[in-house]
């Protein structure tokens, strides 16, 4: 399907992922509002699916191409292995990252620190290949930790304590969802553009910093210590 000419300035590029079964495609239907007339019946749930919607996040206005991750990504070695060619090529490619676990299904919340891991491996890997911005691999990549299915409170396994610990171990925002309850979904999206903006920023005025100190060195090369006094 040719997907619709933008009207943004910026494009965003987020991954979705985490075990099968936690609701990454049934958040990313309902957040392009497309959940009541798109669900084939031959649906293939180890299946990519990309998903676009348009975005005001703050004073922009800006572009999501969404990759769902169907099947679940998992730690290497198993069954979906992120160390795929496919994935290995997809991840730093991508501005962020929604990390999603389901909050009755312990293994799926136990599962993300080995998913996380590798994520930022692989950033790793493509910075030293020297096609990355060094600045945007200095810290953990912009990510939302996401405890999806929420309305299921009275199965609850994690407790969200848990999760927001998980989170700021990752440099991650945490929160909440529930597709079959509309709960959080456009939240979930917004804030990892807003996690991407700030670190965008960040890397902005530190590439700044950087060049105002090298015109400065050129300027005024470092004392050596020695000053020389002609009585003549």
């Amino acid at each position: 399907m040719e997907k619709p000419q933008s009207k943004s300035d910026k494009s965003y590029k987020l991954m979705v992922v985490g075990a099968g079964g936690v609701g990454k495609t049934a958040l990313l239907l309902l957040f392009t509002r497309m959940r009541d007339r798109y669900y084939p019946d031959d649906y293939d749930p180890n299946f990519e699916l990309t998903f676009a919607r348009e975005v005001d996040v703050g004073d922009e206005s800006c572009r999501l191409d969404l990759l769902d991750t169907t099947g679940g990504i998992g730690a290497p070695g198993t069954d979906s292995d992120l160390q795929s060619r496919y994935w290995a090529g997809q991840v730093p490619t991508a501005d962020g990252f929604l990390l999603v676990y389901a909050i009755n299904a312990r293994q799926t919340f136990e599962e993300l620190p080995a998913v996380h891991a590798h994520i930022v491996e692989l950033l790793k890997m493509k910075k030293n290949d020297g096609d990355h911005d060094g600045d945007a691999t200095q810290t953990p990549p912009p990510a939302v930790v996401v405890g999806s299915k929420c309305d299921l409170e009275d199965r609850r396994v994690v407790h969200p304590d848990e999760a927001k610990e998980l989170a700021r171990s990752f440099g991650a925002s945490y929160i909440e969802t529930s597709a079959k309850a509309g709960i959080n979904v456009d939240e979930a999206f917004i804030e990892l553009v807003h996690q991407i903006q700030l670190r965008q920023a960040a890397c902005h005025r530190h590439r700044k910093s950087n060049k105002t100190k090298k015109v400065l060195e050129l300027r005024f090369p470092p004392f050596n210590g020695s000053l020389a006094y002609d009585p003549t």
